[in-house]
């Protein structure tokens, strides 16, 4: 059995998926795309920017569903 709150997260909840979201977002921009295996070799580059453009798309759909 679901029960209700499970399915109307809390406002912190919300914004600790926000935070979350945001903060993997920030780690793969600052540790992965300024890699330079990720410059130099793009078979690995493609996987990384589907990963980026889901995380960007995945914090507006949060906050979108939200408001």
């Amino acid at each position: 059995m679901i029960k209700e709150n499970q399915l109307k997260p809390t406002k912190k909840q919300i914004d600790e998926a926000l935070d979350r979201t945001e903060m993997f977002y920030d780690m793969i921009i600052n540790y992965i795309v300024h890699h330079p295996v990720y410059k130099l070799n793009k078979s690995y580059a493609k996987h990384i920017d589907l990963v980026i453009e889901n995380l960007a798309k995945s914090q507006l759909k949060i906050k979108k569903e939200n408001e």
